[in-house]
């Protein structure tokens, strides 16, 4: 007897080749199911599932990418809050429904911070807390964040935090901040029903600060309005 008929004429390697075979059969059905067909019974469906999937996360990288750049080319834009308050205490607001609206339009370009000015330093926790109260609905909606709401006890206080902050832009209503900051600051937007134009300007030429500086390039920063109305009129209604 020869070789190959001892091979198959043995149990052992009978039942061996029919195992190999049957795990043979058993692997080429698995990969048929698993790869060249789903359960639906598409072929190459998974395929075509991954390369959907891939442009998928393709499309949500670009759009976070876009989302990204959006935030980044947002200019940080301050605001002095006394613009907006009435009574000489600081602790009355505006109707909430304007500031809302002006605060909601600013931030679409811009990210906001507010600088409050608190003339009463003994009751300034409470004040504080008063106007953080009023400003709820505004930050509970994300126009603006807590966080970048600043209280200022002194003016001289508040000039250093401007400048420490260094926004693209700062809308005041105070010559003193603007003279102190003009070198520093990229734009103001001045807000005052009084033309105070010529004072500014007299003031900067005055300031010995200034003696090496341009005075009209200086002044050129600086953009005069009489409401915030006006204000938004000329500078986000054409954005």
């Amino acid at each position: 007897m020869d070789n190959d008929e001892s091979l198959f004429s043995s149990p052992k390697s009978v039942l061996g080749l029919i195992f190999f075979g049957g795990m043979s059969i058993y692997f080429i059905y698995w990969i048929y199911i698993n790869i060249i067909k789903d359960e639906s019974g598409n072929p190459n469906n998974n395929n075509r599932n991954m390369q959907n999937n891939y442009q998928n996360n393709n499309l949500n990288n670009r759009n976070n990418q876009n989302n990204e750049n959006y935030r980044i080319i947002k200019q940080k834009l301050s605001i002095n809050m006394s613009l907006l308050m009435r009574d000489s205490a600081k602790t009355i607001l505006t109707d909430i429904n304007y500031i809302y609206e002006l605060f909601d339009k600013l931030s679409e370009y811009y990210n906001l911070y507010l600088l409050i000015y608190i003339e009463d330093n003994i009751n300034a926790e409470k004040i504080k807390e008063n106007v953080l109260e009023y400003l709820e609905p505004i930050i509970n909606d994300n126009i603006i964040y807590e966080h970048r709401i600043v209280f200022c006890t002194s003016i001289e206080g508040m000039t250093a935090i401007i400048r420490s902050l260094d926004p693209f832009i700062h809308i005041e209503n105070n010559n003193y901040i603007v003279v102190q900051l003009i070198r520093y600051i990229n734009e103001f937007w001045f807000v005052k029903q009084n033309d105070e134009k010529k004072e500014i300007t007299k003031k900067i030429e005055a300031d010995t600060n200034n003696a090496k500086q341009n005075i009209k390039e200086l002044m050129d920063k600086i953009k005069f309005y009489s409401t915030f109305d006006e204000l938004l009129d000329k500078e986000i209604k054409n954005k």
